[in-house]
């Protein structure tokens, strides 16, 4: 009988150490995920993931006029945003055939900007404006598939460089290559989602290094199958049509900096 009840004292011991430990782990698990960022939450059936500490996180909507105080430098992913009517064509940088490939001398390209007629290059048209923020698009025509992350990283950073070089305060934030449809990446595999994907990590890590900021929109244009939702696709697979436009404008408004 004695036998029995420091059994049964034992047996409760042990499972009240282990209730202990697990509510334990569970607590420290919330506190280290929230501080680490390394967490997810649905919001308007989108999954978001933080990767990286530059990376802009949910915000109030900061309206239009936070917009209006935007250039976007972009390839042609994002060379029509002034279709929508929240965007003017003075604030979307490119070249004249919207074709802004990651190389070497991105930053000296010569780009259309202002009026849509001066052409000068991006260094050059920043130091003149010196708008208060940036967002970079670009990566889809020649990086993803074709640069190592080291090249890649290296030509972003000549491009950051340059900005900052000749605006200091400019804000500038990296935003994600977007995904493309199952049809694009079967034309062309060298810019499949899975390397849109590891292109975007390149972003993300540069971002928190050169201590600017990243934008990952891409989030929100993806479908359940990790490629671009075919309601934003303008029929290409790869450019947006304007509802994509918007859900990416509305992100940005919903994810900003300050």
């Amino acid at each position: 009988m004695k036998n029995f009840n420091f059994i049964s004292r034992l047996m409760i011991t042990l499972l009240s150490v282990a209730l202990v430990a697990c509510i334990s782990s569970f607590v420290m698990l919330c506190i280290y995920g929230i501080n680490s960022k390394l967490f997810t939450f649905n919001s308007d059936k989108v999954e978001e993931t933080m990767l990286s500490s530059a990376q802009l996180e949910r915000t109030f909507d900061y309206g239009n006029s936070y917009l209006k105080g935007i250039v976007f430098v972009s390839d042609k992913s994002m060379a029509s945003i002034s279709t929508r009517d929240e965007i003017s064509k003075n604030q979307v940088w490119s070249t004249k055939d919207n074709s802004l490939p990651l190389d070497y001398n991105l930053a000296t390209t010569s780009i259309i900007h202002s009026d849509g007629e001066k052409g000068s290059s991006i260094a050059d048209a920043i130091e003149l404006y010196k708008p208060q923020y940036v967002i970079i698009t670009v990566g889809i025509e020649n990086g993803v598939g074709h640069c190592t992350e080291e090249k890649f990283k290296e030509y972003y950073t000549r491009l950051i460089d340059s900005i900052l070089d000749k605006s200091p305060d400019t804000r500038i934030i990296l935003q994600s290559v977007f995904p493309v449809s199952k049809s694009a990446e079967k034309n062309d595999p060298s810019i499949s989602n899975e390397r849109i994907d590891q292109a975007n990590m390149f972003i993300a890590s540069l971002a928190e290094e050169l201590a600017v900021r990243y934008l990952d929109t891409a989030s929100v244009l993806k479908g359940e199958d990790g490629r671009l939702d075919p309601k934003y696709d303008s029929g290409n697979g790869i450019s947006l049509n304007s509802d994509g436009y918007g859900a990416v404008l509305e992100y940005i408004k919903t994810h900003g900096y300050k």
